[in-house]
């Protein structure tokens, strides 16, 4: 309770220095407009000075129609390039993947990209694994390459085989377990 008062009390003797600073210098600033230090300022100067404080800044308009006509450019241009996309969803499709004769290199950006492992015999092999994925081994037999990708994180892999076209190797895939990554 005596911490209050006395806080009270310092704020109500602060208004009160603050009020004898402030008369102190209405006093000293009457005293300074009647001495002959005190040089009124020309009229014709302070009626320039208000009116162009008051004026407005002299804006340029803005060309609407230039506006209009840009906007209605790109969505002119953004209409067609969505029509050419709906019409040949191929010339879309080619914007991410290069078709050769025997395979397909497609490309995604997030992700890692991966070269042609060394000792990798077979042109096909992955050239993009999930972000956070590297090669962890690779294997080949006879009949077979495999590269076993792994994400160290998760601890999840991904398989890419490679076989020989036989018609024993793989008769039946629908009993293939599917892993979701």
């Amino acid at each position: 309770m005596h911490d209050e008062l006395e806080r009270e009390r310092e704020e109500r003797l602060l208004k009160f220095a603050a009020l004898a600073g402030q008369e102190r210098e209405d006093q000293e600033y009457e005293a300074f407009l009647r001495s002959d230090e005190y040089v009124p300022p020309d009229e014709a100067w302070m009626k320039k000075v208000t009116s162009e404080l008051r004026r407005p800044p002299n804006r340029r308009l803005v060309h609407w129609r230039k506006l209009v006509v840009m906007a209605a450019a790109i969505v002119v241009l953004l209409c067609a390039g969505v029509g050419t996309a709906i019409a040949n969803p191929k010339a879309l499709a080619n914007l991410f993947s290069q078709d050769y004769d025997r395979y397909s290199q497609v490309r995604v950006d997030d992700g890692v990209v991966l070269e042609k492992p060394e000792g990798w015999e077979s042109e096909y092999y992955p050239t993009w694994a999930p972000k956070g994925f590297h090669i962890e081994e690779i294997s080949q037999t006879d009949s077979l390459q495999a590269i076993t990708l792994l994400n160290s994180a998760t601890n999840k892999k991904i398989w890419f085989y490679v076989a020989e076209n036989e018609k024993d190797a793989y008769p039946n895939t629908e009993e293939l377990e599917e892993t979701e990554i």
